[in-house]
């Protein structure tokens, strides 16, 4: 792979869940992904994702990288951006954690984790593919 050379676009809790789905979709076709796993953390002013899994169609693990990797700045970046839109800004007066997955092929992204010792399940507007 070769390092991307495009200016990263981020986004925040009031950005366009649309315009994120649509980064997110292209970054994930780009690297052959149809499937993401991300881990994220955060409360108290602080948080996001902390690395990303992507799996191509077979199921077949193809890129495990974390925050700091030149490969995933945009597609970290919407993953960021989706967190946002349920964590706001991450000023919570609790922690979070847990694991963010989309799933093209299901056109569907959600949320699994942990508020302090509160266990949920929260499902994030699912994908939206034709455009």
């Amino acid at each position: 792979m070769s390092e991307p050379t495009h200016e990263v676009k981020y986004f925040s809790y009031d950005s366009d869940i649309n315009e994120i789905k649509r980064v997110l979709v292209r970054e994930m076709n780009k690297l052959g992904a149809t499937k993401l796993r991300a881990t994220y953390s955060g409360g108290h002013d602080d948080g996001g994702a902390e690395d990303l899994t992507l799996y191509n169609k077979a199921g077949d693990e193809i890129l495990v990288t974390d925050h700091t990797s030149v490969y995933n700045g945009q597609l970290m970046a919407a993953v960021n951006g989706l967190l946002a839109t349920k964590f706001y800004t991450w000023a919570l007066g609790y922690s979070v954690y847990g694991h963010v997955y989309v799933d093209l092929n299901e056109k569907r992204a959600w949320t699994e984790g942990e508020i302090e010792t509160t266990s949920y399940e929260t499902d994030v507007d699912p994908l939206e593919l034709n455009w």
